[in-house]
């Protein structure tokens, strides 16, 4: 990976004297780089390219090359990545900036097919295709044909997204960040982020990886890349690529429960980094984690001079779960003898709307040491007599001898700029408004890492492995299931009428009957079950109903069983991670809570009992007295289950009872084969 971001001599192929070219941009900015790195362009119509003596092949390049950068027409990539192999001294490390491949249609998914099998024979490690580059800003390597200067910093930044990488490149400058290393993943044929991460994690410059992901390579392998990472450097994933194809093909109320973006997010909480799904939010925790420490606690003092904006910043921090700090009385007192009477010595500390820098100074040289004090919020606004600069060189004066964070908030247009400039001149930020930066403050905050997006929409898409599976009937599904111990209501199959009346005179009401057909997944949703059938005559019916209903579908009988705190365990496998385990509430309480565990590659009792005892789920167990632990041996069963049929793509247990005192009772279950066709 080294030779990628610190080669000592790169081949560009299709290096071109037109400006406007990809292959002219590639070579330029290598020239304006300080490091010394051999560059050899290729390209049989030119003999000197900038200068350089051009090469009609890599074939023709005598001395070693530790990379080749490759921006030629699809249909020419194959032949140069088999002359790379070729040489005398092969070219082992290849960019590939060059579109055309799986995302073009049939020749371009040939080319993709071709290119992987080159890969392999030859034992080449290749980046993209469709790619932008890779820079290393520090020691001023420009690999990509992104802007010239990409401005040097702390934050190492893989995407999958090209345009995303200059949009930020762009947004750098003005917002004062800089980049240590920049991955442009592509179509990630061979190296992905897992690669990338293992070597950003080491790299001494980079102290935060963002990542944009529309897909994962290799889930298992992410996991374990990104909880190693997250040791060492905090690290924020954006991921998008909700597919509505999808939502339209789920195959369970499980597939419902946990959605392909919910079990990626389950992942990358698990493993200690942070999932935001918009790129405002993106370039607001990149300014954070750049300019300012991480808070110490998530106990916050706000300053102000207004006290609407105090009010508001305040709400919001409760609304985050951001606890402002209560100042203890000795340092009430020591704010009393430095501020004028009306001004509130409480939290929020409000300054009054005729304060000058002095105000801010001394209060902010009082607070910042105070005890279990998490970080500052200072709030500006623009009255006649405020001295905007002035109050802001204070607060960065501050600020360089502060182990807490301060975070300024000028509130306003011009005056908001103006304040802007300063922090900028002096290598720090401020903010316009306080809603952004709370909301990025939380999100960094250690416990409370998770999607930033709004909380209210549900996940409803599931993976390509839960659409298409074979649904078992009913009476198999009972049998596998039996075998793994869970607890199910027998069910008997109606043949007939003449079955269906020595039934009615034999059995125990209520009874619930229901189709078993593998065309009918949700039940209820079709009218394909009626409960509650208490007699003879209402069985006789209820089965005519279904009989004229769904015509030649198999219909079963069940006895009716009281019910007790319903509660939905479900399976999916996940096209990236394996099995995963979902636990939520069952019937109303679905639609109302909308609470779900969500376990992923750990089964453990422990950390099943863990996950049930930090949710909701925790205090209604506590209320209907029923022992959460046994909520956790039908999970383990589940468990079992999962990793011992691999052919088993996904199982829904809807509902299954659990009671105080008594055995947990499954009323359905439902059990999804992969499908050989």
């Amino acid at each position: 990976m080294q030779k990628f971001f610190q080669p000592q001599s790169v081949a560009i192929i299709g290096a071109s004297q037109n400006k406007d070219k990809i292959g002219h941009i590639l070579v330029d900015n290598l020239l304006r780089q300080k490091k010394k790195i051999k560059i050899f362009p290729v390209n049989p119509k030119h003999r000197r390219i900038d200068g350089l003596q051009c090469f009609p092949s890599v074939l023709d390049i005598v001395e070693p090359v530790d990379l080749a950068v490759i921006a030629v027409p699809a249909p020419l990539v194959n032949q140069i990545v088999r002359e790379c192999a070729w040489r005398e001294k092969p070219i082992k490390n290849i960019i590939i900036i060059s579109a055309g491949f799986g995302e073009s249609g049939k020749e371009g998914r040939e080319r993709k097919k071709e290119l992987k099998e080159l890969i392999t024979e030859y034992d080449l490690r290749v980046l993209g295709p469709n790619c932008l580059g890779v820079a290393n800003p520090p020691q001023e390597i420009n690999l990509t044909f992104a802007k010239k200067n990409i401005p040097a910093g702390k934050i190492g930044l893989i995407s999958q997204s090209g345009a995303l990488i200059t949009s930020l490149i762009d947004l750098a400058e003005e917002n004062n960040f800089g980049f240590s290393l920049v991955a442009s993943l592509g179509n990630k044929i061979d190296l992905n982020e897992n690669d990338l991460l293992q070597y950003f994690r080491q790299d001494k410059n980079t102290s935060v990886v963002i990542l944009y992901l529309e897909s994962i390579a290799d889930g298992k392998r992410f996991a374990k890349e990104l909880a190693k990472t997250t040791t060492v450097k905090p690290v924020i994933v954006i991921k998008t690529g909700q597919n509505k194809k999808s939502q339209a093909a789920i195959r369970s109320h499980t597939g419902s429960l946990a959605g392909e973006n919910a079990v990626v997010a389950e992942v990358i909480k698990e493993n200690g980094g942070g999932i935001i799904d918009n790129i405002r939010d993106t370039l607001i925790l990149i300014r954070l984690l750049n300019s300012f420490p991480p808070l110490a606690t998530d106990k916050i003092v706000i300053v102000t001079n207004a006290g609407g904006p105090g009010v508001i910043t305040t709400d919001l921090l409760e609304k985050y779960n951001l606890p402002l700090l209560e100042l203890k009385e000795e340092i009430v007192k020591k704010l009393r003898k430095v501020l004028p009477t009306e001004s509130s010595v409480t939290n929020p500390i409000d300054l009054l709307g005729d304060a000058l820098a002095d105000r801010y100074q001394k209060t902010l040289e009082i607070v910042k040491s105070v005890s279990d004090l998490g970080g500052i919020i200072v709030l500006v606004t623009p009255q006649a007599q405020t001295p905007i600069e002035e109050i802001s060189r204070v607060i960065i004066k501050i600020s360089r001898k502060s182990k807490i964070p301060i975070f300024p908030v000028v509130i306003g247009g011009k005056a908001s700029q103006r304040a802007k400039r300063i922090f900028q001149r002096a290598d720090r930020d401020c903010f316009t408004f306080p809603l952004n930066l709370i909301q990025n403050l939380a999100l960094l905050n250690k416990n409370k890492l998770g999607t930033l997006g709004d909380r209210r929409k549900k996940d409803s898409i599931t993976t390509p492995s839960q659409t298409g599976g074979q649904l078992l009937s009913y009476k198999k599904s009972v049998a596998l299931a039996q075998s793994f111990g869970f607890n199910i209501i027998p069910a008997q199959e109606i043949k007939d009428e003449k079955e269906l009346k020595q039934l009615s005179q034999t059995t125990n009401f209520p009874v619930v009957l229901k189709v078993d057909s593998p065309k009918i997944i949700h039940k209820n949703k079709e009218g394909a079950v009626l409960t509650g059938i208490a007699s003879p005559a209402e069985l006789i019916s209820a089965w005519q109903e279904l009989q004229e209903k769904f015509p030649g579908q198999t219909i079963i009988v069940q006895p009716q069983v009281k019910k007790g705190l319903e509660i939905i365990l479900g399976m999916k496998r996940d096209v990236q991670f394996g099995p995963v385990i979902i636990i939520g509430l069952g019937g109303i309480n679905t639609e109302i809570f909308n609470e779900k565990i969500i376990l992923v590659n750990d089964f453990s009792p422990k950390k099943m009992l863990q996950k049930l005892q930090n949710s909701k789920l925790a205090l209604i167990l506590q209320k209907e007295k029923i022992d959460p632990e046994k909520i956790v041996a039908e999970a383990e069963k589940l468990a079992r289950l999962a990793q011992e049929r691999e052919d088993i793509i996904a199982v829904d247990i809807n509902p299954i009872f659990f009671y105080p005192q008594e055995p947990a009772t499954i009323v359905d279950f439902k059990i999804f084969l992969q499908n050989n066709n």
